[in-house]
């Protein structure tokens, strides 16, 4: 997840993600991007998705988070 509002910082973040998700093999391991949910039009930190020390997700981020992650939950439980 995103967190501050250094621009450097959350392209560190990007870069990590996508090591991540190149370990993903859809099968056993699999990579939800989530991190643009965070971000406002702007492309800025969501202010109302996190605490004020903009690292810890506040009720709303925890509602964007489950809202993003329900599908593929499904899809699993599904399977």
């Amino acid at each position: 997840l995103p967190r501050g509002s250094d621009p450097q910082l959350h392209a560190w973040i990007r870069k990590i993600n996508a090591s991540a998700a190149s370990a993903a093999d859809g099968r056993k391991v699999r990579y939800l991007d989530i991190f643009p949910r965070y971000l406002d039009s702007a492309g800025q930190l969501n202010k109302e998705a996190f605490t004020p020390d903009q690292l810890h997700l506040s009720l709303k981020g925890y509602q964007l988070w489950a809202t993003a992650i329900e599908p593929k939950v499904k899809e699993l439980m599904a399977e």
